[in-house]
């Protein structure tokens, strides 16, 4: 297990991010290992799960019928049209 973290760390920072390790002996750390002793702040914004599923269920909808090529907006479906949606999100 040691092993694995230790190889988290290494490629974090091989990628330019930041490690913080916090000591057990800390409430900070205390509590970080209760939800899994590891965790992440991100510099993109995470997909909402609801409207993943959405789209999931949308996507099994169109391989059903593949004359179906409309979004949950109504319009016809454009993935690049939702990239670039989704990079105007995050700035």
């Amino acid at each position: 297990t040691r092993r694995l973290y230790v190889n988290l760390v290494e490629s974090v920072r091989e990628n330019g991010g930041t490690v913080y390790l916090f000591s057990s002996l800390h409430v900070s750390g205390q509590q970080l290992q209760q939800v899994s002793g590891v965790a992440a702040m991100l510099r993109f914004p995470m997909p909402d799960l609801d409207e993943l599923e959405e789209q999931a269920e949308q996507f099994q909808q169109n391989e059903d019928d593949p004359d179906e090529t409309t979004d949950s907006d109504g319009e016809e479906y454009d993935p690049e049209r939702r990239i670039r949606e989704d990079l105007q999100d995050m700035g």
